[in-house]
């Protein structure tokens, strides 16, 4: 891992650069990935996220627990942008688009 590091290959356990930050605080749920909280002035914010929301899947991809949701950030980089597909508290879906912002180191 050190020498991934030093030649800065990333990897889903390792990521290089500055970090992909969404703004949530998340729960496993059977229906996916239940949003717990949601951070002020976030990208969850501005893209209409709320508390008591189920995530299903991002980027197509489909999630059966939070750590999904990382692996899947950790890929990404601040500025780049995410689809997330998620039911409200009423059981109506919907996709938004996620712009990234830069996150504290991991």
């Amino acid at each position: 891992m050190v020498k991934q590091i030093a030649a800065q290959h990333g990897s889903s356990l390792v990521h290089i650069g500055a970090t992909a930050f969404i703004g949530l605080l998340l729960e496993d749920s059977p229906s996916g990935v239940a949003i717990q909280q949601v951070v002020a002035g976030s990208p969850a914010e501005n893209a209409g996220l709320n508390s008591g929301d189920v995530i299903t899947s991002i980027d197509g991809a489909s999630l059966s627990s939070y750590k999904d949701v990382r692996t899947i950030l950790f890929a990404h980089h601040p500025s780049d942008g995410i689809s997330i597909s998620y039911m409200d508290q009423f059981g109506n879906g919907s996709t938004v688009d996620v712009q990234l912002a830069s996150g504290p180191p991991q």
